[in-house]
């Protein structure tokens, strides 16, 4: 995916925010676990963040209202 946006030439601070993200869910405790309730809280949040993703994609001057924010790790 990463390379797809590079070919796209999409902002690398961008790419690797995106990449992060991934990581970060991908790793997370509650991923691992065998509570469903658990998993479906991150895919929750995944769709909620790809459909802001995307919202910023086709609209760059909605950019300009957002501050830059670290990722905080969801915690039990």
């Amino acid at each position: 995916l990463a390379t797809a946006m590079r070919e796209n030439e999409l902002p690398e601070d961008r790419i690797d925010s995106h990449v992060k993200f991934w990581l970060v869910l991908k790793g997370h405790t509650w991923r691992h676990r065998h509570c469903e309730i658990s998993k479906c809280a991150l895919l929750t949040y995944q769709t909620c963040m790809q459909c802001k993703w995307h919202d910023m994609l086709a609209h760059p001057a909605l950019l300009q209202h957002c501050t830059h924010q670290p990722h905080t790790p969801f915690t039990d």
